[in-house]
């Protein structure tokens, strides 16, 4: 209790002695561990609220950390609950708002303090609703300070109190557009820029008269001022050529909506300038994923064939066939066009395997166009120099595997032969350079950081190409040699770094490899070689001697997946012999609990097919069934437009990847 005392002791001129930090981690454990009465959390929480009313920021944020650890007590934070907000909309009042350290801990204990009050009907609705018009209007005039905070509470408020946000929806529409096309600095999270980019989704189905055709202009304004920028790429390249991005261009230049970032200044002799169309780009197709993937509740009608036409224009402009204008003649200039295409199509292929396993079903008519595309495209990227971009190339591979896995099934081994070329290429160009070869030494820091950095990033572009090619080998129409010049690009790849002792890779390698051999029954694989190099693998075992009889039941034969994790135990079992740890869960006990495989029935495929329905993925709501503009007959591709690629049959006797 020393550090609870002396929280309730310290005077306010004493904070800025003190690590508070520190002594917050301490009081949150004191808070967990030991039974404080709630007459002295009162006190701490009557503490808290005279530091957020003083008058120097620091002391203000130490008052807010310290309201932050005591909501954590649920039944403690609805006997304060009206306390608390209190405190929280009184320093919303002051200017001090407008820091970021002080915005962002308000923004948060509201968040917190909305999500226990709201488990109560009648606190909800006497405390809690009262508040949200003050904290609404709170968040429009500072969306500015900090877009990310704001907008993460605001999408959260609006799930669950949309009636009350309608009055602001429009206010903060105009602060987002402002705010958005001013910003300099974007977030790489994942997380952030679904929070930044959803609000928009979020703001327009909270409207109270029709949401959905509201919802589907601005889907349709954003891909427009895509399209649009895209266009921009047709005062060095004649785009224009091609009569479906003449006419899909065409189509939206003709639409007259306000656009939603200000017009485009390019310089051509500055390479940061003509940089802005690739990173306008990004921005677009960001909030385009974060319309796909944000939950509506209602259905929505999106035009897929002019999404999927414009994400096709974008990935097949080039260079090498489309021709440069005539006044574009320096050299300098064309690389550095090549260059930010590159970039965008980098972009386009990121937002293609997004959407592809976002619509699913909507995305099949289009599976085998795209996949010719992405083969032909893995081609060039092989045979061209200019075009070596690792992120390109794994890019490609993993809108690749979405399409595989959507569709289930490859029509023929030509339509992927040159993906697989260059999956194994990155795998090759891995294992050249293991993990153990060149480490660099204990005295430059700098040079780990650096080593480490390249190392994590080399791990997952071949994460990638293995998944790739474990996508690939599912199907039947791979031809013998593709499947096997994969295989034996692993196992080169898993004897070095068997060399290396890198058993984090080796267990993931031995897992893929097991993985492929299972899923397509080959007459010439090493699994003589692949045994003896995993003696405890079992199922390679079995593959070895299919005619052992098996004395176990059948429901007891274990699985792949509990094999591997029995060999990864192993494995770090030994580590820990020589490395010990401590052991913290021998202070539990435990009953063992027994479990048994599940048994799966036969199900009739023709019941099934009338139950059949299209839905979002997990990220959105079961309710989310988005109708095609577009018929999928309108799309395929005739038998003329077919080229037939004639590909060699590969040499097993050669280690080369040539």
């Amino acid at each position: 209790m020393n550090n609870f005392e002396w929280l309730l002791n310290i005077r306010e001129e004493n904070l800025a002695k003190c690590s508070f930090a520190t002594e917050l981690k301490l009081l949150e454990s004191v808070l967990n561990s030991q039974a404080v009465s709630t007459k002295e959390r009162t006190s701490l929480l009557s503490k808290a609220t005279h530091l957020t009313k003083s008058h120097s920021n620091y002391e203000v944020w130490c008052g807010l950390n310290l309201i932050k650890v005591l909501i954590k007590d649920e039944e403690f934070c609805l006997f304060v609950a009206s306390k608390i907000l209190d405190a929280l909309m009184g320093i919303t009042d002051s200017r001090k708002v407008r820091e970021v350290k002080i915005l962002r801990p308000v923004l948060r204990c509201f968040l917190e303090a909305s999500k226990i009050i709201r488990k109560h009907s009648s606190l909800t609705r006497e405390i809690l609703t009262p508040k949200l018009s003050l904290f609404y209007s709170t968040c429009v005039k500072n969306f500015d300070v900090d877009p990310l905070a704001v907008s993460e509470v605001i999408r959260n408020l609006l799930a669950y109190h949309p009636t009350t946000a309608r009055p602001y929806l429009k206010r903060l529409l105009v602060q987002y557009a402002d705010t958005i096309a001013d910003m300099t600095y974007w977030p790489e999270s994942p997380r952030c820029c679904y929070n930044l980019y959803g609000l928009t989704s979020s703001l327009l189905m909270a409207e109270k008269e029709t949401p959905i055709d509201k919802w589907r202009d601005s889907f349709e304004r954003t891909l427009r001022e895509a399209v649009n920028t895209f266009a921009v790429f047709d005062n060095f390249i004649d785009i224009m050529s091609d009569d479906v991005s003449k006419k899909l261009i065409e189509h939206y230049k003709a639409v007259k909506i306000e656009p939603l970032f200000p017009p485009l200044k390019v310089n051509v002799n500055s390479m940061n300038s003509i940089m802005q169309i690739a990173d306008r780009l990004k921005r677009l197709f960001d909030i385009l994923q974060s319309y796909l993937y944000c939950s509506t509740g209602d259905a929505i009608q999106i035009p897929v064939g002019r999404f999927f036409n414009f994400l096709e224009m974008v990935c097949s402009a080039s260079s090498d066939v489309l021709s440069f204008k005539p006044h574009v003649r320096d050299t300098s200039l064309q690389n550095s066009i090549d260059f930010v295409l590159l970039r965008s199509q980098y972009f386009a292929y990121r937002l293609l395997a997004a959407s592809v396993y976002s619509l699913r079903g909507l995305a099949a008519p289009y599976c085998r166009r795209l996949l010719d595309m992405f083969n032909t495209h893995a081609r060039r990227h092989l045979k061209s120099c200019k075009a070596r971009n690792d992120d390109y190339a794994n890019s490609i591979l993993s809108a690749s595997a979405t399409m595989i896995t959507l569709s289930g099934y490859i029509w023929q081994d030509i339509d992927v032969a040159h993906l697989t070329s260059l999956a194994n290429k990155i795998i090759m160009s891995d294992s050249r350079t293991p993990s153990g070869a060149s480490s660099p030494t204990h005295s430059d820091s700098r040079n780990s950081e650096a080593y480490t950095f390249v190392s994590s990033k080399r791990v997952v572009q071949s994460s990638i190409a293995t998944s790739f090619l474990k996508s690939a080998t599912r199907h039947r129409a791979l031809s013998q040699g593709l499947f096997s010049s994969g295989v034996r690009h692993m196992l080169q790849r898993l004897i070095i770094q068997k060399d290396f002792d890198d058993i984090t890779f080796v267990d993931g390698a031995e897992h893929d490899l097991v993985s492929m051999m299972t899923s397509k029954a080959h007459s010439d694989i090493p699994i003589a070689m692949l045994s003896s190099m995993m003696s405890r693998n079992e199922i390679l075992n079995l593959l070895l001697n299919p005619k052992v009889p098996i004395t176990i039941p059948r429901d007891k034969i274990p699985t792949h997946d509990s094999l591997v994790r029995k060999n990864f135990d192993e494995k770090r079992k030994m580590l820990d012999d020589v490395h010990p740890k401590t052991d913290f869960s021998k202070k539990l006990k435990l009953d063992p609990v027994a479990y048994e495989s599940q048994r799966f029935e036969s199900v009739s495929i023709s019941s099934m097919q009338s139950s059949l329905d299209i839905r979002y993925p997990s990220k959105c709501s079961t309710d989310d069934i988005p109708m095609a503009s577009e018929s999928p007959n309108s799309n395929e591709t005739s038998d003329d437009e077919e080229a037939e690629i004639e590909v060699p049959e590969l040499d097993m006797s050669e280690d080369s990847d040539n």
